[in-house]
């Protein structure tokens, strides 16, 4: 496990595993208050997603289960806004969780779907 690796790498390398190997596209999110802007029209604005809105979100081919993943860089862990929402997308049904490797966030997600199948 490489610790100096930078969030957005894990993130860019999940989404690039999960499109392989299960054909799942998942969409990064940016979620909080940070906001926007335009080059074009310097205008700022919002996403209005909530702060602890997970990273990434997919739809899981053939079922319609939605997927919910946080990203953590090795050795961070979820604030307490996150790890309220991935439990509300697991109580909601979803295939929810966090991970700071590829590896963890493949395990995870096949031990969740092995398990609801």
């Amino acid at each position: 496990m490489n610790l100096n690796a930078h969030e957005r790498d894990i993130q860019a390398a999940i989404v690039q595993a999960f499109r392989l190997r299960h054909r799942i596209v998942l969409i990064p999110i940016d979620a909080g208050a940070a906001g926007m802007r335009s080059n074009l029209s310097k205008v700022h604005a919002h996403s209005n997603i909530p702060e602890g809105f997970p990273d990434l979100l997919g739809i899981i081919p053939g079922s319609g289960r939605c997927l919910l993943i946080e990203v953590k860089r090795p050795g961070a862990k979820p604030r307490a806004n996150q790890i309220a929402f991935l439990k509300w997308g697991a109580d909601q049904g979803a295939v929810s969780f966090w991970a700071d490797s590829v590896d963890s966030a493949l395990a995870q997600y096949e031990e969740q779907t092995r398990s609801a199948a």
